[in-house]
């Protein structure tokens, strides 16, 4: 059961080392956009005024 165990933990070291940053980063946004609450945007308007300019 142990050496299973170990088995298992050395494939997915493997698994893991073998992927693209990119692909880590992909899950990493993922992960946050899930934590992101139902109807959040990203506008960042309150930061310009009516000509678009940084207030």
């Amino acid at each position: 059961m142990v050496e299973q165990a170990l088995e298992h933990l050395e494939l997915e070291l493997r698994q893991s080392a073998a992927r693209m940053p990119a692909d880590v980063l992909w899950e990493l946004m993922a992960e946050r956009r899930r934590a992101v609450s139902a109807g959040a945007t990203s506008a960042h308007d309150d930061f310009y005024d009516d000509n678009g300019l940084p207030i």
